[in-house]
């Protein structure tokens, strides 16, 4: 990609990524050329690969659309994450396993009221904060 195409990639994923963009959103390519002060050009390559990376979808006559996960897709990422958990406490050493249980319950905790208000954005930054100790 080209550096013009670099910038309109990077800004558009950023805000998919952060939740700016929800899905279900509608995009315009002459607002976001508008936006990012460039031509139409650019915004177009990095739409393009951002629908192969599944983050959008062109809809004739409409614009562009922010792709919702699909249940599948969630499934399959949760699935990774647990066969890394599980892998993790498997093979730790029992010597080397320190479980600060009450902070586990806390981020478990954390993690349900955001599932349940339906905050994406929370969800997402809270999701590693156990592991970050």
């Amino acid at each position: 990609m080209q550096p013009l195409e670099n910038k309109a990639f990077d800004f558009l994923k950023e805000r998919l990524i952060n939740g700016e963009y929800m899905p279900g959103t509608l995009l315009s390519e002459n607002e976001l050329a508008k936006t990012l002060a460039m031509s139409r050009t650019p915004v177009r390559a990095a739409i393009s690969q951002l629908e192969r990376e599944g983050f959008l979808e062109t809809v004739k006559n409409r614009g562009i659309l922010v792709r919702d996960i699909s249940y599948k897709e969630f499934l399959e990422i949760f699935e990774v994450i647990f066969s890394f958990q599980f892998y993790q406490f498997y093979y730790q050493k029992p010597e080397e396993l320190d479980i600060d249980v009450e902070l586990l319950h806390y981020h478990l905790k954390k993690q349900y009221t955001c599932t349940s208000n339906q905050d994406y954005l929370a969800i997402h930054a809270t999701q590693f904060h156990f592991y970050e100790r």
